[in-house]
């Protein structure tokens, strides 16, 4: 058993600030931390192509390694559930960019609420465009705000999901080339045809960003995931997390005391940040330790603060 704790991890310059606040509000949670062997994993997402959060769900998977290609691309198969190697499988998530004069920031499918009687009625809109393949395309629903297309494009040495590029600039990531042509073409239509779409207009008057494009993702064969232990995904922190409400990040803590407190000693907890995770497993108390004069109480500092 996993409990995976998302948000769980600050960026490095609120480390040390957010441990000596742990200390002060939260003494059970810095006992559990100083109680337990931690193991960190790093995850760079600009290299894997997938945030943390991903990268943990494929590796618990075993998703199996491919050449070339960064693992997140594994998430297209993965998500769309096809086990066969004969296919390659892209994703494309509805999303909304935000256009500044810094940059384009990508708004993720899971931060913008989209209700299946949207995601229908813009699919529909969008239809026309891969009618019988037109372009080289095809798209086809899959779940509420993303499709499944088939197209015949380039392995990708370079992708990333949406969920690791939300709020970043897109324009580092936007395929370029001569083969990326036939899609860039598309979005330019798919964005013309949903630029005042009723779906659009009830939204912006809601004051929910419109949905004016979709992100492509995955690229990768199919493959079968492996049977992995139960995980308890727990999102408790995220909320303030992604808003940087620290203060309200470490009081969220308290919704989770009991579910931690009460957890077998075997089952491992992990605590994902934005580029690594760290898991924390059973450890006894080894005899030695006062022997030696072993002092492990503040030793979770060196994974927490990264000193």
């Amino acid at each position: 058993m996993k409990i995976v704790i998302e948000a769980g991890l600050p960026p490095d310059g609120l480390a040390v600030s957010t441990a000596k606040a742990l200390q002060e509000q939260h003494p059970w949670l810095v006992s559990l931390l100083a109680g337990r062997q931690a193991t960190e994993t790093p995850w760079r997402w600009q290299e894997k192509g997938c945030a943390p959060s991903e990268g943990l769900t494929l590796t618990l998977a075993q998703c199996p390694t491919i050449s070339n290609q960064p693992i997140g691309s594994a998430l297209g198969p993965y998500l769309a559930d096809v086990t066969t190697p004969d296919q390659i499988v892209w994703l494309a998530d509805m999303c909304h960019t935000a256009i500044s004069q810094d940059k384009a920031a990508l708004v993720a499918l899971p931060d913008l609420s989209v209700t299946r009687a949207e995601s229908d009625a813009l699919f529909a809109s969008a239809a026309p465009l891969f009618d019988g393949g037109a372009q080289g395309f095809a798209a086809e629903p899959l779940d509420v705000g993303r499709w499944r297309i088939r197209a015949d494009l380039p392995s990708p040495s370079k992708v990333i999901s949406p969920t690791a590029l939300s709020g970043q600039d897109v324009g580092d990531w936007w395929p370029t080339g001569a083969d990326w042509r036939p899609w860039r073409r598309l979005l330019n239509e798919l964005q013309m045809v949903w630029h005042e779409h009723p779906v659009n207009e009830a939204r912006e008057a809601a004051g929910k960003p419109p949905i004016n494009g979709v992100w492509l993702y995955g690229g990768a064969q199919g493959w079968q995931p492996q049977p992995a232990e139960p995980v308890q995904w727990r999102n408790e922190l995220k909320s303030a997390a992604k808003v940087g409400d620290w203060h309200q990040w470490l009081e969220s803590w308290l919704a989770l005391q009991d579910t931690l407190l009460a957890a077998d000693p075997e089952t491992s907890i992990v605590l994902l940040g934005d580029d690594r995770w760290v898991s924390l497993q059973h450890a006894p108390k080894a005899w030695w330790r006062a022997l030696l004069g072993v002092d492990k109480k503040n030793a979770w500092m060196k994974w927490w603060a990264r000193q």
